[in-house]
C-alpha cells in the first residue's frame, strides 16, 4: 500500500512477522543434518521460512562425533610421537654413557674360609675405566686362573669403588689392615692391577684350566642309595 510503513520479515507465514531495522541484517541457518526431520523436509522448511541453508555447517552440527574423534586421533600421534622422541634420546644417551665411563679407582678382595681361618686375597688400587661388572668379572677369572680357590668354602670376590683421593685410599687401606689384624684375617697381597694384558693372560690360563679339568668322579652306588642311577640296578 503506498504511504504503508515497511516491516520487512523472515517469511514465517502464519506465524509472526517482526519489524527489522534496515541497518540490521540477519541469516539463520538451519542445523539440517539434525535427526529430527527427514532431508526433504529440512529442505522445504528452510526455504519457506527464509532460512539459510548450509549443508556443509548442517553436517557438522549434526555430527560433533566425528569431529571429536578426528582430533582426539591427532592428539593421539602426536603423544604417540613424543613418547618415541622421548625414549630414544634416553637410550642414547644411556648408550653413550656405558660406552664412556669415567674413570675411577676400585680395590679388589677375594674372601672365604680355608683351614679353620678367614683367608683375604687383595689387590692395590686399581685405577678403571670400564663398568663394576667387567672388573668384577675379570678379577674373578684371574682368581680361577692363578689359584685353587676350590680349597676355599664360601669364597667370593668382588670389587669396590674407593675415593679419588690419594690421602683417603691411603686411609681406606689403613683402616682395613687394622680390621684384619684384629680379626686374625690370614692377607694375601696380589701384584694385580687390571692391565690389558694381565687380562689377556688370565683369560688364556682360565680357558686352559676349563679344557684340562679332569672329569667329575663315577657315582658308587651304595646299599640304600636314592640315586636314579642306583635303583637300576
Amino acid at each position: 500500500m503506498p504511504g504503508a510503513p515497511f516491516k520487512p520479515s523472515f517469511g514465517l507465514s502464519g506465524m509472526f512477522a517482526a519489524p527489522i531495522s534496515p541497518f540490521f541484517r540477519s541469516t539463520t541457518t538451519l542445523p539440517t543434518s539434525s535427526a529430527c526431520y527427514p532431508q526433504t523436509q529440512k529442505s522445504s522448511f528452510a526455504m519457506s521460512s527464509g532460512i539459510a541453508y548450509d549443508p556443509a555447517l548442517a553436517g557438522i552440527i549434526g555430527h560433533p562425533n566425528r569431529y571429536r574423534r578426528k582430533t582426539t586421533l591427532r592428539q593421539t600421534k602426536v603423544s604417540a610421537f613424543f613418547l618415541l622422541l622421548f625414549l630414544s634420546m634416553f637410550l642414547l644417551a644411556f648408550s653413550q654413557s656405558s660406552s664412556a665411563q669415567t674413570p675411577y679407582y676400585a680395590l679388589c678382595r677375594y674372601q672365604g674360609q680355608q683351614d679353620n681361618h678367614t683367608v683375604v686375597y687383595v689387590t692395590p688400587f686399581i685405577h678403571w675405566s670400564k663398568s663394576a661388572s667387567e672388573i668384577s668379572d675379570a678379577f674373578n677369572r684371574h682368581m680361577s686362573a692363578n689359584y685353587d680357590i676350590n680349597k676355599i668354602q664360601q669364597g667370593g670376590g668382588y670389587c669396590s669403588t674407593v675415593s679419588d683421593s690419594a690421602d683417603q685410599r691411603a686411609f681406606t687401606m689403613q683402616q682395613l689392615e687394622k680390621q684384619w689384624a684384629d680379626s686374625k684375617m690370614v692377607v694375601t697381597h696380589i701384584n694385580w692391577t687390571a692391565t690389558p694384558g694381565e687380562i689377556a693372560d688370565d683369560n688364556a690360563k682360565f680357558a686352559a684350566k676349563a679344557a684340562n679339568a679332569p672329569a667329575p668322579h663315577p657315582h658308587v652306588c651304595r646299599p640304600g642309595d636314592r640315586d636314579p642311577v642306583c635303583r637300576k640296578h
